[in-house]
């Protein structure tokens, strides 16, 4: 349940972020992406470093 509130918060704050111009739509998503696949990093590397292992799958545009 407490990965469901997550996405859930995560969600509603790039949509604010998108309403308010700190953020374009394209960077929402790919932070929204981002999001999930650390999530799945996550499970699947528990001792990992999530930025580390984010950071090998995305590289940032900005």
């Amino acid at each position: 349940m407490s990965s469901l509130w997550a996405e859930n918060l995560s969600g509603l704050k790039e949509y604010h972020d998108v309403k308010s111009g700190a953020n374009t739509p394209l960077a929402s998503y790919e932070d929204m992406d981002a999001n999930l696949t650390g999530e799945f990093l996550g499970i699947k590397y528990p001792e990992g470093d999530c930025d580390e292992l984010v950071q090998r799958y995305f590289k940032k545009l900005w």
